[in-house]
């Protein structure tokens, strides 16, 4: 399967007056602008809609949330005062918590209106309405009354019931109607050269049309919830456990306690009601939407202009911290791979080139400033189990995995090999971890065998076949290929087949993401809290998230356990069982944790204005209004 947004490519053109300098015409970035290098935009910059992390830095730099994270992942307060969530026993006997976010004073939006409870209100609105499709989980949680305005009826029960029936009746006609299942087809793969009487065959094709139902899924219940909101009447219109207090202050009470809802409640932007709220109403977030690439809020920057592949921000005199040094903010799409190269040139005063050795000595030798900092996230490589159902062959692949040279090869010390999947940065990560598989041909050998296999006339068989596999990578630029030449050359002694096949970035996520890779290798972003409900919880593999296909009672089980409690301590015990779990499932190698490098033109970045002691939480830009050029520092 391919993937069905469709890829931006980056306009290589001249960049308004700003930036049209290359390294032969000389550097004509005015004073008071600074240049930010950045992969490609989607031009989503509206909070609640944005799908990727660069839409979501703009968002960020536009807007402000309730919290923010200080340097070691810990809630503080940001545009409201910071107050600890408070228990209570609730109508229903069990334990309730009530969060309280109060404003501070003066704080305004970037055309002047003040930023109220209202405001916060309409903001958690947007995201709990019944039509929200975007990538927030926030109506995940617990909120007293949430079910009843979701549904419209305090008999909410069974009108989820009915919902979840029509819904599905009507996701199943949809990949049952042929012309449904071509426009569909046409979408996914219309990119890649195919057309619509090349795909005309495919609409009955039950794998097609298992990948098409979550698509289905989610269009159904968009249509549903939008016909029973069409009329613009309700008969539930507020959300019980989300209150007005006064015009600064708002509470949200939970019907039990959740570690996670601190967090999806407070670090979300608020979004002016008077801008994006004009034409909303229950079940209709177009009014919303239709904003989504022009933003507007009260964070430091004000929304300029986005432009081939250019976003343009600037100061907000305004913003209740101060007004940012730095008059104008510009992001700059750049290939991949480039970073260092426009850096050397001239053309951006901010860049993140890859963390390896060679780029290091690059970048030290040219005399750019940098910053090494411990990525949030992690390399891994993923076995499928919907392609592989057999766990002893993939503990046999497991087992062919040669990661420590590689790693060291690639990355030399800005890297280190893990031995459980999620980021070391993570206070959940085993401090003792150890390795699960080493590496073996001869415990690989056993593996096989114990899955049926035998080796006869120098082949791999089991029932008359050779074992076969491919190993899937997006680039031969990548710390997995050494591991996957050595896989390769050990599986063929041992009588298999093994290809190492090469595939565009889009169509090798696409495939990996729906299960159908035997084998890849990718990266993890994380969040400051190890939730791991997304990534390998069985119900996530009809979403299209568990790409591994891992479907074990025990491991959900763990994952519900972890996010019902607020003890740390218990939440890392269960999180290193649940990580023991996939190990021994077999379905996620951990590869390794590196760092992320920010190089910065020292002529014109005042390096003494960068924040001092960053970390994944708290990087260059978290003291964004600090930030000096040369030039400013030396007019102060």
């Amino acid at each position: 399967m391919l993937r069905k947004t469709k890829k931006i490519i980056a306009a290589l053109i001249c960049l308004l007056m700003i930036f049209t300098a290359l390294a032969s015409c000389g550097r004509i970035i005015p004073e008071g602008t600074v240049v930010v290098s950045s992969t490609e935009f989607n031009g989503v910059f509206n909070p609640p809609f944005a799908k990727t992390a660069y839409d979501a830095v703009i968002a960020d730099l536009v807007n402000v949330s309730l919290y923010k994270f200080d340097r070691k992942a810990e809630l503080e307060g940001f545009a409201c005062d910071y107050r600890a969530p408070a228990e209570f026993k609730g109508d229903d006997g069990n334990t309730w918590v009530k969060y309280t976010f109060r404003l501070k004073n003066g704080i305004k939006f970037s055309d002047g209106e003040p930023v109220t409870a209202d405001d916060i209100i309409f903001t958690y609105m947007v995201y709990l309405d019944p039509t929200y499709d975007g990538s927030s989980v926030l109506f995940t949680l617990p909120i007293l009354g949430l079910e009843e305005y979701t549904y419209d009826t305090a008999n909410y029960e069974e009108a989820e019931k009915e919902a979840e029936r029509i819904i599905n009746e009507n996701a199943d006609k949809k990949i049952n109607d042929a012309d449904w299942m071509l426009d569909w087809l046409v979408a996914a793969y219309s990119q890649y050269g195919y057309t619509a009487d090349d795909l005309r065959d495919y609409t009955d094709d039950e794998d097609e049309k298992e990948e098409a139902r979550t698509d289905a899924y989610i269009e159904a219940k968009s249509e549903y919830m939008s016909d029973k909101y069409a009329s613009g009447t309700a008969s539930v219109s507020e959300i019980a456990g989300i209150k007005k207090i006064n015009n600064r202050t708002v509470e949200v009470t939970l019907t039990e306690v959740s570690p996670v809802a601190e967090q999806y409640l407070s670090v979300i932007s608020i979004l002016p009601q008077h801008y994006y709220g004009a034409d909303f109403k229950k079940g209709d977030l177009s009014g919303v939407k239709k904003l989504d690439g022009a933003p507007l809020g009260a964070g430091p920057y004000i929304f300029e202009s986005y432009a081939n592949n250019v976003v343009s921000l600037i100061a907000n005199d305004s913003y209740f911290e101060g007004t940012p040094k730095i008059e104008r903010l510009v992001y700059q799409v750049v290939d991949p791979g480039n970073e260092y190269a426009v850096l050397k040139n001239g053309e951006v005063d901010i860049a993140d080139p890859s963390a390896e050795p060679e780029m290091l000595a690059k970048v030290e030798e040219d005399g750019f400033h940098y910053e090494l900092i411990d990525n949030l996230g992690y390399g891994y490589i993923g076995v499928s189990a919907k392609m592989t159902p057999d766990v002893n062959v993939r503990k046999a692949l497991m087992s062919l995995m040669n990661r420590g040279p590689a790693v060291e090869t690639y990355y030399g010390n800005l890297a280190v090999v893990i031995e459980r999947p999620i980021s070391m940065v993570s206070w959940a990560y085993p401090q003792d971890a150890k390795a699960f598989y080493e590496y073996s041909k001869d415990k690989a050998l056993e593996y096989f065998k114990a899955a049926g296999y035998t080796q006869e006339g120098g082949k791999l068989v089991k029932n008359g076949t050779q074992y076969s596999v491919n190993l899937y990578i997006s680039s031969a630029d990548h710390p997995v290929v050494p591991v996957f030449t050595q896989m390769k050359s050990d599986l063929e002694s041992l009588g298999a087949k093994c290809d190492i096949v090469t595939l565009e970035w889009s169509a090798y996520s696409e495939k990996f993401g729906a299960g159908e890779a035997e084998v890849w290798a990718a990266a993890w972003g994380a969040t400051p809290d190890p939730d791991m409900t997304q990534v390998y919880h069985s119900n996530q593999i009809a979403t299209g998230n568990n790409p591994y296909h891992i479907n074990n009672s025990e491991l959900d089980k763990l994952l519900e356990d972890g996010v019902k409690t607020m003890d740390r301590e218990k939440r890392k015990e269960i999180y290193s069982k649940a990580l023991d779990i996939v190990m021994q499932e077999a379905v996620e190698m951990p590869f390794y944790q590196r760092k992320n490098m920010y190089a910065m033109q020292q002529e014109r970045i005042d390096i003494e204005s960068l924040p001092e002691n960053m970390t994944p939480y708290y990087e260059w830009a978290a003291e964004i209004i600090k930030l000096r050029t040369v030039v400013t520092a030396e007019a102060q």
